[in-house]
């Protein structure tokens, strides 16, 4: 890290143009906002560069994009190491904390992979200007990448004084507003930049009490929404492997891999969205348990695969491959030829929706017309409301049947044949009866004691008729 600063401290001398490169996760954004406060209260300029969906530092589009810029220095924050220069000839910091197994070739190079617990990028960039300019007073934006990043900031005693200033509530509420900009259909990440760099501290943030929250909240409920259609796509299972594979314009592969992950651990779930890009089938790897998902991917006997697959963390990972490489990945863990439906793109319940077959797929799937109800085809809990209801239309249509006679019922699953069953009529009385009237209902006597009843009643006539009470038939 003094290799950084000594870097940083000779541009800023000489008044030097600082290209800022951050991620689009709240992480990168923050840690962008960070070098952006240190470059200006150093008298240094600063440009953002935003990548784009799909792009990273080492992308051509993008490398081309920082090119054309033209400044004296380059800050890449929060996207990952891979080999290769970005830039040729022009002087550039990568600050970083995931796999660092590739090394850039750029001028210096700060990571903290490897290194438990492994400090976010946000962290590393406040504890490396922090010896340079005054930070305290936007500490806040350390808080919030170790957040993103780990959920917790108890892990680091650098931050200890400044996270008992924040409330853990406002913390989470920044958190999920912030990286909702760069999920929905519409890529929005410059809003949340903006809403960074213009905020006081996270408690305006998660208030709404800056410029811009709206937009995010907005973004926040187009996101929920889309993680709720594609979360009722059954699971496919094979051996330790789920897969779960829809089409969505929207990043929420990661979200769904993690909601699973941690309803079926310790198995490894992998969520592949079909229509977040247009071509490559992007890819999210998630589990609950103990395995390196980086190691487990780079294990695979598959040679050379075309696209970006096996970055990121050891719990962690994805990729954005063709179709024809995602498939191989599927057999060689199990799955054999894809199978998978690609459901609607648009979101609700009783969406337009098309069901894809994939080549030589059997048995041929179901054709659903436009405006019909498909939740009960896409598995989960929509499918046994479904059956329940049936299962209660089909009751009540055999009573209403038993009642009037005898009849023939048919089910789904066989026949059942009601014969002159009549159901005894409920009581539809529900007041509990006083204390002294419980129990006071005659009951029918047996066989023996109705007999000795009327002989009793017998003599007692025979006795009335001889003293004269009762008159005998035919007397006056």
């Amino acid at each position: 890290m003094e290799w950084a600063r000594v870097l940083l401290r000779g541009l800023f001398e000489g008044d030097a143009r600082i290209v800022v490169a951050p991620d689009r996760d709240v992480d990168g954004l923050a840690s962008g906002a960070l070098a952006a406060r240190a470059l200006e209260r150093l008298g240094a300029r600063s440009t953002f560069e935003l990548p784009r969906r799909g792009e990273h530092a080492h992308s051509p589009s993008m490398c081309e994009r920082l090119e054309r810029l033209r400044g004296d220095a380059i800050v890449v924050r929060d996207m990952g190491s891979r080999a290769g220069s970005i830039v040729r000839g022009l002087p550039t910091l990568v600050i970083d904390h995931h796999d660092a197994r590739e090394v850039p070739d750029v001028s210096v190079f700060v990571s903290s992979a490897g290194c438990e617990p492994v400090a976010p990028t946000g962290l590393l960039t406040f504890l490396l200007l922090r010896a340079i300019a005054p930070l305290d007073d936007v500490a806040w934006l350390a808080l919030l990448a170790t957040t993103a990043d780990l959920g917790r900031v108890d892990a680091f005693p650098e931050l200890a004084p400044f996270a008992a200033r924040h409330r853990a509530t406002h913390l989470k509420e920044s958190v999920a507003l912030l990286n909702a900009a760069r999920r929905p259909g519409r890529y929005r990440p410059e809003v949340a930049l903006d809403v960074l760099l213009s905020a006081r501290d996270p408690d305006a943030v998660a208030r709404g009490a800056t410029a811009g929250t709206d937009e995010l909240a907005e973004c926040r409920a187009e996101v929920n929404a889309e993680v709720a259609r594609v979360s009722r796509v059954a699971p496919r299972i094979a051996g330790n492997f789920v897969l779960i594979r829809f089409a969505s314009p929207a990043q929420v592969h990661p979200l769904v891999a993690t909601r699973w992950a941690g309803r079926l651990a310790p198995r490894v779930v992998i969520a592949a969205d079909d229509g977040y890009m247009p071509g490559p089938v992007s890819f999210a790897m998630r589990s609950a348990s103990d395995i390196d998902l980086l190691a487990l991917l780079r294990g695979l006997p598959l040679g050379e695969l075309e696209g970006e697959f096996a970055h990121g963390h050891p719990r962690a990972t994805g990729g954005s491959i063709p179709p024809r490489e995602f498939e191989r990945i599927l057999r060689a863990i199990g799955f054999g030829r894809s199978r998978v439906a690609v459901v609607s793109h648009t979101s609700g319940r009783r969406a337009r929706a098309r069901r894809v077959q994939a080549p030589g797929q059997w048995p041929p799937r179901r054709r659903i017309a436009a405006g019909q109800d498909t939740s009960r085809y896409r598995g989960g809990r929509s499918t046994h409301r479904v059956a329940a209801a049936r299962r209660r239309v089909r009751s009540s249509r055999r009573a209403s049947i038993a009642s009037e006679g005898s009849a023939t019922v048919s089910s789904r699953r066989g026949r059942s044949r009601i014969r002159n069953r009549r159901e005894k009529p409920r009581s539809t009385c529900t007041r509990r009866p006083p204390e002294g009237e419980r129990n006071v209902a005659p009951r029918r006597p047996s066989a023996g004691a109705a007999e000795a009843q009327r002989t009793a009643a017998v003599r007692q006539l025979q006795c009335f008729i001889a003293v004269g009470i009762v008159p005998l038939p035919g007397q006056p």
